[in-house]
């Protein structure tokens, strides 16, 4: 009995889970360089700088503005699933939401604006869409 309860409990600890390895290879080709193709507020708001209108998705899961220097800090994080972009620009508040892949290859999706501590509601969405391009540097 003891001998089983080893290998079980090596099986459980040991052995990497289904789910973290889809999490992984599901990854893997959206990292790289964007543009946004168009960008709205609602309501309008040409204050808002948050996403630039070039970025690069790291493998690390941040997000840079371009042209990226190495001391920037990092705009957002993003995370691939099910062929979608889950996008967060900002760091205590910010935007975030779920870019999904159209028919032409770019990502389209809705940005809703957030606050992570004591502030008033938020309303501001943005509708975005990008696609990826070359990585220039």
């Amino acid at each position: 009995m003891k001998l089983f309860l080893g290998f079980f409990f090596v099986a459980l600890c040991c052995v990497p889970s289904v789910e973290g390895q889809r999490t992984r290879s599901s990854s893997l080709g959206f990292d790289g360089c964007y543009e946004v193709t168009s960008l709205s507020w609602s309501p309008p708001d040409d204050r808002i700088k948050l996403v630039p209108p070039r970025l690069e998705l790291t493998s690390n899961n941040d997000i840079h503005p371009l042209p990226y220097n190495p001391g920037d800090v990092r705009w957002g994080s993003w995370k691939a699933k099910d062929n979608k972009l889950k996008m967060n620009f900002g760091l205590l508040g910010g935007f975030r939401g779920t870019l999904k892949r159209s028919a032409s290859g770019e990502f389209a999706g809705k940005l809703k604006e957030y606050c992570d501590y004591r502030c008033e509601w938020k309303t501001r969405v943005g509708s975005i869409r990008i696609r990826k391009v070359a990585c220039v540097r």
